[in-house]
């Protein structure tokens, strides 16, 4: 019998994993796929964007996360050579740092193995066996092999709430946008950096806003299914802001100056290629959007361009936006892959064609999987508030108008099943912190969780407060401030 199964090696599953083994629990991680990351493997979204530090240099981070972003530098997986670099060079409260995925991959396995957990990849669950309010255990099959994992606590960490769905758990569904990314090669980025100063298209350019709506006149269903003010529903697509908040001269020279100074360039907004697209649509070359029927398909996602963390001469694309599908549906979640692929390649001939530097840029690999943002989420709103309200760890977003949010456990227990606990996209929470980090963060705690009922012989609707608090304690302290210089 094992303390703790997690299923599911996404960030959440994977952190989750690592915790409870160093707290010297008997885990089992097992995985669906063959690799081991999850969303940055599958779509190549590599980076760490949602750091946040106190006024003492403190991050709510947690140990674990510190050592795992060490060792991904040590590895090289990153454009810093050092913690110390890592540090002078962000802006100080708020860090992002873009890795290479299978760098990730390595150092997740290798804390993984170190804390002796069994992984167990390649694994579906088939049934769910219950003992009163517990599961009991779980079966799983692999190339028709059938096994039993019994455990005294289960988490689900499938980023769906699959399991929690599955053991009838309260749970609210709602559809989200996907994301697949591609590795470009043969970029002379020098080349894009020169037009784009040169150009400045975040200036106003006169009948850009009116031509674009004209263009996405049919963009009634994009992403919520309503009609949308602006042109295009992403803040950061290929529209004219009003007062240049997402561009302008200051703003842009400060990429310029980390570019000239670091070699690495966090991203290239699309919306400076505004020229070159209107170019290429009138011509026939590119479409924003590719549809698969009137409510769903793949439009802009404006994120647009990174450099510098990936190789020499490697740019990461982050365009496909894919919208309306429903990733409970086989058939929704193969369209959304198939259609984000062939977007990427789309933008990448506009590329070619239109945008200096990219001349004699060529594709390196895609994301295998186009990973949908959010979808099926434990229901926990009837549950007791002061009961379960207290909080576990503080996020905060990289947006500046949205503050520290203290996320409790309540986010994370598993409806009114005693030894369940969901993480990850699929926990109660808000759609705003589903980011990596945040998924981390609830991974390491429901290990807390986890080795409190354990110790206490309680259950995930009764656990012992000051418990559960030493234990996160002991997860959680973490600082940053040796590392800072003046």
């Amino acid at each position: 019998m094992y303390d703790v199964v997690v299923i599911g090696a996404g960030s959440s599953g994977a952190l989750a994993a690592i915790a409870s083994g160093r707290l010297g629990l008997k885990t089992c991680l097992i995985e669906k796929g063959s690799r081991i990351g999850g969303v940055p493997i599958n779509t190549l979204m590599g980076s760490f964007a949602n750091l946040y530090f106190d006024d003492s240099g403190r991050v709510n981070a947690s140990k674990i996360v510190g050592e795992l972003i060490e060792r991904i530098i040590e590895k090289g997986g990153t454009v810093f050579s050092s913690m110390e670099e890592l540090m002078n060079v962000s802006d100080f409260y708020q860090i992002t740092i873009p890795y290479q995925p299978e760098v990730y991959e390595s150092v997740l396995t290798e804390m993984l193995n170190e804390s002796n957990v069994d992984i167990l990849l390649n694994v579906e669950i088939n049934n769910i066996v219950f003992d009163n309010n517990k599961i009991h255990s779980v079966e799983i099959i692999s190339n028709q092999e059938v096994n039993y994992l019994e455990s005294k606590v289960f988490i689900d960490a499938t980023g769906n709430a699959t399991i929690a769905s599955a053991s009838g758990a309260d749970v609210y569904e709602k559809n989200s946008s996907y994301g697949c990314l591609m590795r470009v090669g043969g970029v002379d980025i020098s080349k894009t950096i020169e037009h784009i100063e040169k150009t400045k298209q975040w200036n106003y350019i006169e009948g850009y806003n009116q031509w674009l709506e004209e263009v996405l006149a049919n963009r009634k269903y994009r992403a919520t299914g309503a009609v949308l003010k602006d042109p295009v529903s992403y803040d950061h697509a290929p529209m004219l802001s009003k007062d240049d908040h997402f561009m302008n001269d200051e703003k842009w020279n400060y990429i310029k100056e980390r570019w000239e100074k670091f070699r690495f360039i966090y991203t290239l907004e699309v919306s400076l290629f505004r020229n070159e697209l209107k170019k290429a649509v009138e011509s026939g070359d590119f479409n924003f959007e590719i549809y698969h029927d009137d409510k769903s398909g793949v439009t802009m996602n404006g994120d647009g361009i990174s450099y510098g963390s990936w190789g020499q001469n490697v740019a990461l694309i982050n365009v496909a936006k894919a919208f309306g599908f429903n990733p409970k549906y086989m058939e929704d979640e193969s369209h959304a892959n198939i259609l984000s692929r062939k977007y990427n390649l789309t933008f990448l001939s506009f590329l070619k064609k239109y945008v200096p530097g990219f001349e004699n840029s060529f594709i390196l690999d895609q994301g295998t999987r186009a990973t949908n943002r959010s979808c099926r989420h434990i229901d926990n709103s009837s549950m007791m508030d002061e009961i379960l309200d207290f909080p576990m760890y503080t996020f905060k977003t990289m947006y500046s108008y949205q503050t520290p949010k203290e996320i409790t456990y309540k986010s994370i227990v598993g409806g009114k099943l005693n030894n369940l606990f969901v993480i990850g996209k699929g926990a109660y929470q808000s759609e705003s912190f589903r980011s990596q980090i945040s998924c981390m963060l609830m991974g390491i705690s429901s290990a807390a969780a986890a080795k409190t009922i354990i110790e206490d012989k309680s259950n995930t609707l009764n656990i012992n407060r000051d418990l559960f608090k030493s234990n996160l304690d002991i997860l959680f302290t973490w600082e940053f401030s040796n590392w800072i210089t003046d």
